[in-house]
C-alpha cells in the first residue's frame, strides 16, 4: 500500500510511516498469510525480504520455511531497520534472521545467494526502472529458485457510492504509485511481462481478498478510515467540492454519515501476488 519507501501516496515521515505500516496490518496480515501457504516455500530454505520495513512478515516467512529455514531481510531505511530488529529480538527469532541495508537496485549480496526473494508492496510496485530492478533480485536468486512479488492492487471500499469511489480513483493519488506519463507496461498488473522479460519461467499469479462486514471491531474501524486516507487523503485538488465534502462526509469517524457504520456495510481490498522461477 502505498506511502514512504514501500506504500503508493505522499512522503510520510518514518515514525508516521511505521505507525501507519502497524496499522494497516490489521487489515492484510490474514491475506498474506493466505499468500504465503499459496506459495508453498519450501522447508529449510533461505529466503530475501526485499523491503522489509519494519520487518512485520521476518516471523511470518520464518514460520513458513520451518523447520531450519532462514531469513534475510533487507531495506533502505535504517530508521525502519532498527525497528526490525527490535521486533526480531521481542519475537525471539534474531537466530534465523538477518537484516541487512541497501537498494534493491543494487542489492549487497552474492550472486545465487538465495532460494527466494518476497517483497511486498516494494520491488515491481513502486515506481522505478523495473527492467534493472527485475534484473538485479534475479541475479542474487539460486538457479531454480523463484521471486514472488506481492501488492495492493484494488478496492472497493464505499458502498453505495460507486461514482465517487471513480472518481477519486482516477485522481493522481487514487492511480499512485503508478502516475499519469509512465508506461503501460510499467503498471505493476502487467508484470508478468517483466518478469518473462526478466527471464524468469512457470510464471504465476494469484489474487487474495480481505473482506470487511458490519459490525466492524473499533481498530479495524480506525485502520480502514486511515486507509482510505492513505489511497484518496490527497485528492482534494482534484475533485469537486462536492465530491469532497462528501467523502469527507463519508470517512469522519464521528460523522453520521460514516459509510462504515452503515447497516449490513460490506467492502474488500485485494493483494495480487506474481511469481517467476530462474531457470536451473
Amino acid at each position: 500500500m502505498p506511502a514512504s519507501t514501500t506504500i503508493a501516496g505522499a512522503d510520510k515521515t518514518q515514525d508516521s510511516y511505521a505507525r501507519q505500516l502497524e496499522t494497516f496490518e490489521a487489515l492484510r496480515r490474514p491475506l498474506i498469510m493466505e499468500a504465503l501457504a499459496w506459495l508453498a516455500l519450501s522447508p529449510g530454505s533461505h529466503g530475501l525480504d526485499a523491503g522489509c520495513g519494519v520487518g512485520q512478515h521476518l516471523e511470518l516467512l520464518l514460520k513458513a520455511i520451518s523447520p531450519g529455514g532462514r531469513v534475510t531481510g533487507l531495506d533502505l531505511s535504517p530508521d525502519l531497520l532498527a525497528r526490525a530488529g527490535e521486533l526480531v529480538k521481542a519475537k525471539g527469532i534474531a537466530d534465523a534472521v538477518k537484516l541487512a541495508q541497501g537498494d534493491i537496485y543494487g542489492l549487497p549480496f552474492e550472486p545465487a545467494s538465495f532460494d527466494w526473494i518476497w517483497s511486498l508492496d516494494c520491488a515491481g510496485y513502486m515506481p522505478g526502472a523495473k527492467a534493472a530492478q527485475l534484473a538485479e533480485l534475479t541475479r542474487v536468486i539460486k538457479p531454480g529458485g523463484r521471486l514472488a512479488l506481492m501488492a495492493y492492487s484494488s478496492q472497493q471500499l464505499l458502498a453505495g457510492y460507486p461514482g465517487l469511489e471513480a472518481r477519486l480513483g482516477a485522481t493522481r493519488t487514487g492511480q499512485a504509485p503508478f502516475k499519469p506519463g509512465d508506461a503501460p507496461g510499467d503498471h505493476f498488473l502487467r508484470l508478468p511481462e517483466r518478469l518473462g522479460q526478466a527471464g524468469l519461467l512457470a510464471i504465476e499469479a494469484q489474487s487474495f481478498l480481505a473482506e470487511f462486514r458490519a459490525p466492524l471491531d473499533p481498530l479495524i474501524k480506525q485502520a480502514l478510515l486511515e486507509l482510505m486516507d492513505m489511497r484518496w487523503g490527497a485528492a482534494r485538488a482534484e475533485v469537486s467540492v462536492a465530491d469532497w465534502e462528501l467523502f469527507t462526509r463519508l470517512t469522519r469517524p464521528d460523522s453520521p454519515d460514516c459509510v462504515l457504520d452503515t447497516p449490513g456495510y460490506y467492502g474488500f481490498f485485494t493483494y495480487t501476488v506474481f511469481t517467476g522461477q530462474k531457470p536451473a
